[in-house]
């Protein structure tokens, strides 16, 4: 799955999610947690969109090669 489309699934449970807490705000104090939850996957799903895998990737197999380099 690519990260475009993971993310775009995590908006969308994201808005789904936000959407029942606002229907349900004015009948329980529980709607809360549910809008926090909804903001925390959108975060998620920016993140996703926005991280750079490639680049991590390097970064990693940088600090590997150095390690194994000074083991030697």
């Amino acid at each position: 799955m690519s990260k475009i489309l993971f993310a775009d699934k995590l908006h969308n449970a994201a808005e789904a999610l936000g959407e029942k807490a606002a229907d349900h705000e004015a009948q329980c104090g529980i709607a809360h947690y549910g809008k926090q939850a909804s903001e925390w996957l959108d975060h998620s799903a920016e993140y996703v969109r926005q991280f750079d895998y490639e680049q991590a990737d390097a970064k990693i197999r940088e600090y590997v090669r150095r390690a194994r380099d000074a083991a030697s």
